[in-house]
């Protein structure tokens, strides 16, 4: 039995240390777009089309932490258990209010944030310049996830991080 777990643990070292030779041959890293991988698509004519057509799951926004959560179009006060507050008889007509998120949006997206964007190690204000970015430009595209991308760059991170690089400048 002994001689099992030791087989499997060496198998699994090998993995590690070699990926490729635990299959992983012909898929492309989750967490990388190549310039190989985004020329090979005749559809694609900016970075916005790259990651949407080849890594949409970038894209994808997150809940922020100061949102109430849920998908409701209106906001019910909780307990610090989770619990819902229940409303009092006669509130309606000017009494207390349940407490309203200033961070949390209006509409289905509220309290949701996007992927800080990146371009050549510079923050951009919105996701949207990436379809600024034409295919000729790109050295390759990163995602990092929300734990790392804070790590990296500090708060504000919770969907995760793009990183683009260009060869504008020689890279």
């Amino acid at each position: 039995m002994t001689r099992w777990i030791v087989a499997g643990l060496a198998v699994g070292l090998v993995a590690t240390v070699h990926p490729n030779t635990a299959g992983a041959q012909g898929k492309g890293d989750r967490y990388l777009l190549t310039v190989e991988e985004i020329q090979s698509r005749q559809d694609i004519t900016n970075a916005y089309e790259a990651v949407q057509r080849l890594r949409s799951q970038w894209l994808k926004t997150a809940r922020s932490r100061g949102s109430l959560g849920g998908t409701g179009s209106s906001a019910q006060a909780t307990q610090s258990g989770g619990r819902p507050v229940p409303e009092r008889p006669g509130a309606e007509g000017g009494g207390a209010s349940a407490p309203v998120d200033p961070m949390a949006k209006v509409g289905p997206n509220r309290g949701k944030v996007s992927p800080v964007l990146y371009i050549d190690e510079v923050k951009q204000d919105d996701i949207e310049e990436l379809r600024n970015i034409r295919i000729v430009e790109i050295a390759e595209i990163r995602y990092m996830n929300g734990t790392s991308a804070t790590g990296r760059y500090g708060e504000g991170h919770e969907a995760g991080a793009i990183l683009l690089k260009t060869n504008r400048l020689g890279r």
